[in-house]
């Protein structure tokens, strides 16, 4: 282990299935992606994904990726309200700790948020 990123495994697939997405990390552990120093697995919500992650990481706490997260929650919201709703998730994910995002929920925002950790 050089302390450097790079990628253990790449791979086109027909679909993005829960076989498929084993099939892929089953090659990614074989070629050393064990888990071991991962602390977290970001995902983008696909359910094969994440029960391919599940199956293949069991002890990894897995986490949506927050681009994808925001775009499905945009979609849900009238678009004048974007930019405060954006604003309040920015608050989210850029916060220190899991209390401070409830602390701006409190602090007269016209859009409450509410950060519910999974883990």
């Amino acid at each position: 282990m050089t302390g450097r990123k790079r990628s253990s495994t790449l791979g086109v697939h027909p679909k993005e299935s829960t076989d498929e997405w084993e099939a892929f990390l089953v090659d990614a552990i074989r070629r050393g992606l064990t888990g071991e120093k991962i602390e977290v697995i970001s995902v983008d919500g696909g359910k094969g994904l994440i029960n391919a992650v599940r199956s293949a990481y069991p002890l990894i706490p897995i986490q949506r990726c927050w681009a994808h997260k925001m775009r499905n929650i945009l979609d849900k919201v009238k678009k004048g309200d974007h930019k405060a709703v954006k604003k309040g998730l920015v608050a989210i994910y850029t916060a220190k700790n899991m209390n401070e995002p409830l602390v701006l929920q409190n602090n007269g925002s016209p859009h409450g948020v509410i950060y519910i950790p999974r883990w």
